[in-house]
């Protein structure tokens, strides 16, 4: 439960996404390794055969459902807004929650933008800005060590080190 309340919170979803977001988090925990089954995934165990995760998305975030040419006018949109909650059982499919129509439709041909969530107060798309420093000048730290000469005294040496931090901006 603390995996789908988490999901619900990170993405500001409303309490009545509860059973989708239990049902992700299960279906994601299926996917991980645990000790339980000798370090395997439950999936794993069960099938014999290891799950991909190239299909994972993030819960919560806006996708673009496409709308066949057979179901659409020539100057009518190609996309309808929707919010990604599950994975179909079904089919090879994600669960999406058209923002237009109110309801739950299952779909393969979605493109994801994973850094937006559904504002539900003002009825939008906002961004989730992720501060990541931009690239900063180089530290240089000096480090003093005594260590003996060849005549039998101590000498100071000093060893400069650079590091370079390099960091992205996403926004």
């Amino acid at each position: 439960m603390e995996m789908a309340r988490s999901m619900l919170q990170e993405k500001h979803l409303p309490k009545a996404f509860w059973a989708e977001a239990v049902y992700t988090a299960v279906y994601l925990l299926n996917r991980c390794p645990t000790k339980a089954v000798q370090n395997m995934t439950p999936i794993e165990a069960w099938s014999g055969k290891k799950p991909s995760a190239k299909h994972l998305r993030v819960f919560g975030s806006i996708c673009y459902v496409h709308i066949p040419t057979e179901k659409r006018h020539k100057l009518e949109e190609k996309t309808e807004k929707g919010i990604f909650l599950g994975y179909s059982t079904q089919s090879k499919g994600y669960r999406i929650y058209n923002l237009k129509t109110k309801k739950l439709i299952i779909s393969r041909d979605v493109e994801f933008d994973e850094d937006a969530m559904w504002n539900w107060d003002e009825e939008k798309v906002e961004r989730q800005s992720v501060m990541i420093p931009k690239e900063t000048p180089p530290q240089t730290t000096t480090r003093r060590r005594n260590r003996p000469s060849r005549n039998g005294k101590e000498e100071s040496t000093s060893t400069r080190i650079t590091q370079k931090a390099t960091t992205i901006r996403r926004d």
